[in-house]
């Protein structure tokens, strides 16, 4: 359980991501504030992706982001928030909310490069 956390003016914020071992499976990210990274606000996703011997074994897998707000992440690269940093399958977000301040460019939602692999519930 990743809750209530701030995490600001880092290069990212929070990050589930299986590199060599996984899957990274069932956590439950909820109401934490992304604020100002230079990268993602949340980042989430395996290795999996890059071969058959990887292939779901290094992802991320039903996962849940629930009611987390993002303000002003991405500026160095991608959007406030990446579901697909690699491998997924199963993950969810709902309730999320993005934001800018005044006079900081507002960058790009949601990086989504598989929308097949999850489910996102954006009512906006």
């Amino acid at each position: 359980m990743i809750f209530n956390n701030t995490c600001a003016n880092n290069g990212n914020g929070i990050g589930l991501y299986s590199n060599a071992v996984g899957p990274v499976t069932n956590n439950k990210v909820i109401g934490n504030v992304l604020r100002d990274n230079l990268g993602t606000g949340i980042s989430t996703g395996g290795y999996g992706h890059s071969g058959p011997h990887h292939k779901g074994l290094t992802a991320s897998v039903a996962n849940t982001f629930a009611s987390n707000v993002f303000i002003n992440n991405g500026g160095r690269n991608g959007g406030q928030a990446n579901v697909h940093h690699g491998e997924t399958g199963g993950d969810l977000w709902t309730s999320n909310a993005f934001e800018s301040s005044a006079g900081v460019p507002s960058y790009a939602q949601w990086e989504v490069h598989n929308s097949s692999a999850t489910v996102i519930f954006d009512p906006s």
